[in-house]
């Protein structure tokens, strides 16, 4: 037997598919598909009418394309529009047979033969897609109206034979439309970014595709020109628009060294940027594609309603065939018998009931990212859907997570320069916002610092190390403590600061030598996040922290927070998570490399984006691009929004359904009615869904 690392390589590819509007076509191509060889892996998307197919190097496309369009399913590339579908002009030419047909009816003339133009032209348009179902043991919606077609016509019924098929054409073509409309909304994100790039080539700029870009390329943007690359900023200053990534509509201020996304805008002023990312992994390409790849994650009530399905539709084509069936044996005229089973099959067409859960989903998904909020999957929006706690981190997340040594007090005659450089020292190695602060502040300073030696750091407490010598402590009382240092000395100091809401960090060495306090910003916006969550009542918000209690009480003060758990290692953190889920479904959110345990063990775990480190936002389930904490609240009225339109959607889907199945088996329902409910329901489904994207949240 190979092994894993001497088979095949495999490749994904995809394509877009012309005339995808409903779960059974979904699951007609990729049965199609899955059969062409060389595919390892295939999945059609609904709502952005998209396939993705992972293949081996065997893979001949033009096999697939072929199984796809014998499928009834065209396949052109991504970057081109969907191949026109030969059924629109079908029904164009069967819908006026239908109403010439009509008019001479009313007139008084023969009108058979339009009408029959009609019904033909409609079995043309399904006949391929009934036998392509037929060919792989699958009865679809298509087959049995072929068979409801052909019945009508072999009972002279050429006007019921003509409506159904014009009026069947005409719902499929409305659901093609709305589930498209839903599929571009995030789509059209990626029309933001401009196509063109202005490259610096010595002294002038080049008009440059994007895609031939590279990363360490500079690019010019001049005022009023959208951003085509992600970057850094190397010169000018400006304004920057990023209202369609992060959902912030005042200008965010640009200049050399902050970063900028493709797509956005440059409102008052030029940039020299320098390139970091290709523009097929761009920040805004990124976010389509998550939210794209979000979609094939069925939530848990999707899962509920496909099982409702698979039983649901045989349900339905049961109860068809008792009515062909049973109701000429027991008195009913086959031609009224054969109506009523027709229209029981044209109500009981489940598609409605089926997309109720992925187009809301899909909307919720896009609306998110329009606001900046990335959610990994339908399933993580209903979780969000159902919080009851929201856990936040203190320390650039509550804050800005830019510290500044703001105090500092020197014991037993040390001068204040050589512990400020000694603090330094051991912390020059250090990610940590504390260590980050006092580094900037000897630099300020313009002191001399060099690493420790011996550098050991203790995850979240603090470092030591030796430095001209000497070995050093920098941490709180309790590591001081435990290492059987006796912090006294440092405690009245301590105290001081922590009252005054700062952070203190002790020096020592065989005894304390001086006490610094830190403090840091609060994020302008926390307050407001944190009374949106209680006014409204989403969810219990609640402080996570490893800082020291009463530093941590004063920025809960600060924010509006009540319930405040401090001096907590991460792996604390955990075990306060889960008592917390006790009260109910948790989020955690966080933005370092401490904050990850938590993030992957809470319900939700929330990640600032851009200000948080790598493994947080690889760990986390929810993304906040522009690491604005009000977004925390709107996800969870997003994401509850969403769970009522679910709700909604499959009230409508069934309940139409439950009023018009007995009018039909009672020949109460005619097949205008029918087509009417099946039509209405999935088009009052899908712009239920598309409200979501206008949600004012």
């Amino acid at each position: 037997m190979s092994s894993a690392a001497e088979q095949s390589p495999t490749q994904t590819c995809e394509w877009q598919v012309a005339g995808l509007d409903c779960p059974n076509c979904v699951a007609m191509l990729e049965k199609a598909c899955r059969a062409v060889p060389g595919v390892v892996q295939v999945q059609a998307h609904l709502t952005s009418g998209r396939l993705t197919a992972t293949v081996g190097q065997q893979f001949d496309p033009t096999a697939l394309e072929a199984a796809a369009r014998r499928a009834g399913h065209p396949l052109s590339a991504v970057s081109q529009a969907p191949p026109p579908v030969r059924a629109d002009r079908l029904l164009v030419v069967s819908s006026i047979a239908l109403v010439v047909g009509f008019a001479l009816q009313l007139a008084g003339q023969p009108a058979t033969p339009a009408y029959a133009v009609a019904a033909l032209l409609g079995t043309t348009r399904l006949v391929p897609l009934a036998l392509a179902a037929l060919r792989m043991r699958t009865i679809t919606i298509d087959a049995l109206m072929v068979l409801a077609l052909f019945g009508a016509m072999g009972l002279g019924d050429w006007f019921d034979a003509a409506l159904l098929a014009v009026l069947f054409a005409v719902a499929e073509a409305v659901e093609a439309a709305s589930l498209s409309r839903t599929g571009h909304a995030v789509q059209s994100l990626l029309a933001l970014a401009p196509r063109m790039a202005r490259v610096e080539c010595g002294d002038r700029a080049l008009e440059t595709p994007v895609e031939a870009v590279q990363p360490g390329q500079i690019v010019r943007v001049r005022p009023g020109d959208a951003i085509p690359l992600d970057g850094l900023v190397l010169d000018g200053a400006a304004g920057v628009d990023e209202s369609a990534m992060t959902g912030e509509s005042v200008p965010v201020a640009k200049s050399p060294g902050d970063r900028v996304y493709a797509g956005t805008m440059a409102l008052d002023g030029a940039l020299r940027v320098q390139v970091t990312q290709v523009a097929g992994d761009s920040t805004l390409a990124r976010i389509v594609a998550l939210v794209e790849q979000a979609q094939d994650t069925a939530s848990p009530t999707q899962r509920v309603v496909d099982r409702f399905a698979a039983w649901y539709t045989p349900l339905i084509i049961a109860l068809v065939a008792a009515v062909w069936i049973l109701g000429p044996i027991f008195g009913l005229a086959f031609r009224d018998a054969f109506l009523r089973g027709t229209v029981l099959l044209v109500i009981g067409c489940p598609c409605a009931i089926v997309i109720a859960t992925p187009v809301a989903i899909y909307s919720g998904l896009t609306a998110a990212a329009r606001r900046g909020i990335l959610v990994r999957g339908g399933e993580v929006l209903e979780r969000a859907a159902g919080l009851k706690v929201v856990a936040l981190d203190k320390t650039g997340t509550l804050t800005m997570g830019q510290p500044r040594l703001e105090r500092m007090v020197c014991l037993d005659g040390l001068a204040e320069d050589r512990a400020l450089a000694i603090a330094a020292a051991l912390e020059a190695d250090s990610s940590h916002p504390l260590a980050a602060a006092i580094s900037r502040a000897a630099h300020e300073r313009g002191l001399a610092v060099s690493p420790a030696g011996e550098h050991q750091a203790v995850p979240g407490r603090g470092v030591m190390g030796s430095v001209d010598g000497e070995r050093f402590i920098l941490g709180g009382r309790s590591l001081l403590a435990e290492l059987g240092v006796d912090p006294a000395l440092a405690l009245p100091v301590c105290d001081a600061f922590e009252h005054d809401g700062l952070t203190p960090v002790i020096l020592a060495d065989g005894q304390p030598l001086a006490v610094l306090g830190l403090a840091d910003r609060l994020r302008p916006e926390a307050a407001e996040m944190v009374a949106a969550l209680t006014a409204s009542g989403l969810a219990r918000p609640v402080m996570l922290t490893g800082d020291r209690r009463r530093p941590a009480e004063a920025v809960a003060r600060l924010v509006g927070i009540e319930d405040v758990r401090a001096e907590l290692l991460p792996a604390d953190k955990q075990a306060e998570l889960a008592r917390l889920r006790r009260i109910g479904p948790t989020a955690m959110v966080g933005d370092g490399i401490n904050d990850a345990p938590a993030l992957a063990s809470a319900d939700v775990g929330v990640a600032l984006g851009a200000v948080s480190s790598a493994i947080a936002q690889e760990t986390a389930d929810v993304s906040l691009l522009g690491a604005d904490l009000r977004g925390v609240a709107r996800l969870v009225a997003l994401a509850r929004r969403v769970r009522r339109t679910i709700g909604w959607n499959i009230a409508i889907a069934i309940g139409i359904r439950l009023v018009l199945v007995p009018l039909a088996v009672m020949g109460w329902a005619d097949l205008w009615l029918a087509i009417l409910g099946d039509v209405g329901g999935s088009l009052a489904v899908t712009a239920n869904s598309l409200r979501i994207l206008r949600a004012d949240i």
